[in-house]
C-alpha cells in the first residue's frame, strides 16, 4: 500500500489493509502471515448483491465474502526461511527489533 507524504494515508494515520496488502507488507519484512481468526461483521443484505456481482464476473466468492465481512484479521507471522539478499536480512532484523 502506498504511503503518502500528507493526508489520510500518511505515516501518522491508522492503516487499513486487505489480507492481500497485509501479506505484501509482511513479505517485505521477511515474514509470512497466516490467518488465525478473522473477526467478522454482521452480514448486510447489500453484501449479497456484491457477492452476486463477484460471481457473475468470475471472481472468488468465498474470498470476497471473507474480505467483505472481516473488519479485523488476527494473524500469526513467522520468519520466512533463508533470506537471499542483505537488504532482506536488514528488514528482518528491523522487524524483530521493532516488534
Amino acid at each position: 500500500m502506498e504511503i503518502w507524504a500528507a493526508g489520510i494515508l500518511d505515516r501518522t494515520h491508522l492503516r487499513f489493509y486487505t489480507w492481500e496488502s497485509i501479506q505484501e507488507l509482511l513479505h517485505e519484512a521477511g515474514v509470512q502471515g497466516e490467518i488465525v481468526e478473522p473477526v467478522l461483521t454482521v452480514t448486510d443484505p447489500s453484501m449479497e448483491i456484491l457477492l452476486k456481482a463477484v460471481a457473475e464476473a468470475g471472481g472468488n466468492v468465498d474470498q470476497a465474502r471473507l474480505e467483505l465481512q472481516t473488519y479485523q484479521f488476527v494473524f500469526r507471522a513467522r520468519l520466512q526461511p533463508q533470506p537471499s539478499d542483505p537488504a532482506r536480512r536488514r528488514r528482518q532484523r528491523w522487524f524483530r527489533l521493532s516488534s
